[in-house]
């Protein structure tokens, strides 16, 4: 009795299938239907693999055309009846190779013969009689194929079926390994004045990395080796051509050649280099090899220190359009430099301890500079990488020095001293009963403003925050980072956890979803910094419920964090005294080397500015008198005087100096170059340090209960 499986093939058979051109017409229905109970054994299955023959003999390139996929697909979903045909599908397809046909035919026959080869691995008979006759064949003609095709999508798919197909038959192909190579070679010797396509440099470099496997057990590992130590000279060779207006000691370039083609040759040669290291690493051995750390080391230290400030070469001849474009192109240097870095970290991993300390150097001294968040990417991804793939660093210095550099990446997000004077500009035009009128009809006018500034205008710059706060997560779990160091990072944080949801998305990036995605991640560190002790633990559970997203309620990580708050594993005091995680937020717990820290990354304090009320009676208040002091903002870096220290009384209610959820609250100093002292007239504001002084002498001393259980 005929299944529906069976019966569905049949109408396909008789009415899909009647003709070549209707084959063609309705081959996208038919491989969309098709499943593997179709290719289940019934009287049916014969007339589907003759009618597959038949559409392979056409002479019309759409019904060959159609025949091609239909192998393929019936390869994928029957392994038996692929083993069963194989040899006559085989022989069809290179005489097919062989000839001069249309594009389309020529794509799928080389994905059919790739199947073939690739699927019944397992099966030695059929690797003996079908495929190692005929897989040597079939890459002579795919050499052939890439060496007069033009098109380029064309000539990726033919390197990657030969990526594919040589690793399984490394022995088989030993004798064309110099075509081969000669093959891969063409396109990673670089092109000028256009760069090699991407997608091509990736194809050639993935078939050029797998090339040492046709050595065999023994000589696998010492062709892996000469390739390495080929491609590193290669690397040096391009690297020094351009660098030969800068550096002693390098090449200089000859006078006859022209710098405008030089130069993008070899800049492209050097992002072949990258690739092909890349992919080498990334190839194994079957024995094991040795890696020339030292080597790679020394060349990405080359390429992340390269710089305009080099002296010339020895015999003082400098050409300056060579010396120029040489210049131009040192950030693309700095960039190649760190996915060299990001390499070698993703594939050697533990074995490239001894040179973090070089490299982390190298990344701080980039990130420590005033760049924009498109040029900090590249930095910040192999410092990500170096974090992730090898051992935690055991340099103190190093680390902090990190977390200052990755912290000041992230401050940017904080509001500026244009939109504090905007602010303040607002809340001055609404003393006047007009004004308030004017600011209520205007209420919601940024919303309309075409000319309104996004903080992140390119995605490179968004993606580069994101990248920042995975590796401050990193580095703010690290052991050896100081406490100072560790204090005003949280502090930060929590300043941007308290003004981010008062920011527009649109005004923060042109991508919507770079708000969400970086508040996620903010809440994630502050809640995963207020889990450090069972005391702030027990503060910090708003925070985390408010962090955990009810459609991931079931993440083991959600889990985790809400399980450690809920549940402490170690028992409370019976008095416990306030721990100094309570009072790091406050302005009076920031000891010197905290201010010192944040004076260096440009962060500044606006101090709130109060009057007595019998004061007010009689004195102008300062346009400044309603601002908040908890705003945290970026600033250029400016000398800054040392503060006078200046005893100032508790104030009479406690609860007053909690900060709200409102303002941003992070007590750093004003960083404003000292004025000119000038003469205060009459009803001048006084100061807020001598107003609380009259009010300490007016004002009793509050009583203290000492049998009180709260903190």
């Amino acid at each position: 009795m005929e299944n529906d499986a069976t019966i569905q093939l049949k109408t396909l058979l008789q009415l899909h299938l009647a003709t070549d051109t209707s084959s063609a017409k309705n081959l996208p229905y038919i491989l969309d239907i098709l499943t593997s109970e179709h290719l289940s054994p019934s009287p049916h299955l014969t007339k589907w693999t003759s009618r597959i023959y038949s559409l392979l003999h056409s002479k019309d390139a759409p019904g060959k055309w159609a025949g091609l996929c239909l192998a393929h697909r019936t390869s994928l979903l029957s392994k038996s009846v692929m083993i069963e045909h194989a040899q006559q599908w085989l022989t069809i397809a290179l005489r097919v190779l062989s000839r001069k046909e249309a594009l389309p035919v020529l794509k799928a026959t080389v994905n059919l013969c790739r199947i073939i080869f690739c699927s019944a691995m397992d099966v030695s008979e059929f690797q003996r009689q079908v495929c190692l006759p005929n897989v040597t064949k079939f890459t002579q003609t795919i050499i052939a194929l890439c060496d007069g095709e033009p098109d380029v999508e064309f000539k990726i798919l033919l390197l990657n079926t030969l990526a594919r197909i040589i690793p399984l038959y490394p022995n088989a192909h030993r004798s064309s390994h110099t075509a081969l190579s000669g093959l891969c070679l063409q396109y990673l010797n670089g092109s000028a004045p256009l760069p090699t396509p991407m997608a091509l440099l990736r194809s050639s470099s993935r078939l050029y990395a797998v090339l040492p496997a046709t050595g065999g057990k023994v000589g696998a590992s010492n062709l892996w080796k000469k390739t390495v130590e080929e491609t590193l000279t290669f690397g040096w060779t391009a690297f020094s051509s351009l660098r030969s207006s800068f550096s002693e000691g390098l090449c200089p370039v000859s006078r006859d050649e022209d710098a405008h083609v030089t130069i993008p040759l070899n800049l492209d040669r050097l992002r072949c280099f990258v690739i092909i290291i890349d992919d080498l690493l990334g190839t194994g051995t079957q024995r094991s090899v040795q890696v020339p750390i030292g080597s790679f080391h020394k060349f990405a230290i080359a390429l992340l220190t390269s710089t305009t400030a080099d002296r010339g070469p020895n015999n003082g001849h400098i050409d300056i359009s060579a010396r120029s474009l040489e210049a131009s192109i040192v950030p693309t240097l700095w960039k190649l430099g760190c996915d060299f870095v990001a390499s070698l970290a993703t594939h050697l991993r533990h074995h490239l301890t001894s040179h973090l300390n070089g490299l982390t150097s190298c990344l701080s001294s980039h990130l420590e500079q005033k760049t924009a968040g498109s040029q900090r990417l590249p930095f910040l991804k192999a410092l990500h990488s170096i974090l992730v793939h090898c051992l935690p660093l055991h340099s103190e210095v190093s680390c902090n020095r990190l977390t200052k550099a990755v912290l000041s990446s992230i401050t940017a997000i904080l509001p500026s001293q244009s939109d504090f004077d905007q602010s303040t500009d607002t809340v001055q035009t609404g003393r006047s009963k007009k004004g308030k009128k004017r600011a209520r009809a205007y209420e919601g006018d940024e919303l309309l403003k075409v000319s309104r500034n996004i903080l992140f205008p390119l995605s490179d710059d968004g993606k580069a925050v994101l990248v920042a706060c995975d590796v401050l997560a990193i580095l703010l779990r690290n052991p050896g980072l100081s406490p100072t160091t560790h204090s005003l990072s949280v502090r930060v944080l929590l300043s941007i956890l308290f003004f981010l949801p008062q920011r527009s998305p649109l005004s923060l990036s042109s991508d919507p979803t770079v708000h969400p995605k970086l508040l996620q991640k903010i809440q994630a560190l502050v809640t995963e910094s207020g889990c450090g002790t069972t005391n702030t633990a027990s503060k910090s559970l708003g925070l985390v419920l408010r962090a955990v997203d009810l459609s991931t309620i079931d993440d083991n990580a959600c889990q985790r964090t809400l399980d450690l708050l809920l549940h402490p594993r170690v028992p409370p005091l019976v008095r416990s005294l306030p721990h100094v995680e309570t009072l790091s937020l406050f302005h009076s717990e920031e000891g010197t080397e905290e201010a010192r820290d944040r004076e260096l990354l440009g962060l500044s304090v606006l101090q709130r500015q109060t009057s007595d009320p019998v004061q007010t009676t009689t004195a102008t208040p300062s346009p400044q008198v309603d601002q908040e002091d908890r705003h945290i903002r970026p600033i250029p870096p400016a000398k800054v005087p040392s503060p006078i220290p200046i005893d100032t009384p508790a104030p009479a209610n406690p609860g007053n100096s909690l900060p709200r959820a409102e303002p941003v609250y992070v007590p750093l100093k004003p960083s404003y170059p000292p004025a000119t002292p000038t003469p205060e007239p009459p009803s001048a504001f006084k100061p807020t340090v001598m107003i609380a002084d009259a009010v300490e002498e007016d004002q009793e001393m509050p009583a203290i209960d000492l049998d009180s259980d709260s903190d």
